[in-house]
């Protein structure tokens, strides 16, 4: 990620929030509660995302055309907002990805941590989770502690 003085710390964080929630929704469509309920359980309780940053984020990226959404009824026999990823929001996913490994392999050499070398890209790991099905992204991302 090449730097850009027109962000600052916000729009970082926002555009992280962002990158995850259309991660989550590049697995189907969901509710708002259930974005939340999906990113929690992937990161292993490590992430916990109020509503008041949530809403705000799935009204600017719909804004966006990145997600569309739609009246339903959920599992409880309730209505909610059913957000689903629209090819845009495919598209700004696999651009923000591409941000964020380039983000954390610069962070890494900064910080002197083991060689990128032996880590594959965040964005293989992504996809050979999806094509596995509903486990784990955080399964599938390898950590620090894993053997080479």
């Amino acid at each position: 990620m090449s730097p850009r003085p027109d962000r600052d710390a916000t729009a970082i964080l926002q555009g992280t929030l962002d990158m995850l929630v259309l991660r989550v929704l590049s697995r189907g469509e969901l509710h708002g509660w259930g974005i939340t309920l999906k990113l929690e359980q992937l990161s292993k309780s490590a992430l916990q995302v109020d509503e008041g940053s949530l809403y705000p984020a799935l009204y600017r990226m719909e804004e966006k055309g990145w997600i569309e959404a739609e009246w339903k009824m959920t599992e409880n026999n309730r209505r909610a907002r059913v957000y689903r990823l629209t090819e845009a929001g495919r598209k700004r996913l696999r651009q923000d990805t591409r941000d964020w490994e380039h983000f954390v392999v610069s962070m890494r050499r900064v910080k002197g941590g083991r060689p990128v070398a032996h880590e594959p890209p965040i964005s293989d790991a992504l996809s050979r989770n999806t094509q596995r099905g509903p486990s784990s992204v955080a399964q599938a991302i390898p950590s620090r502690h894993s053997a080479s």
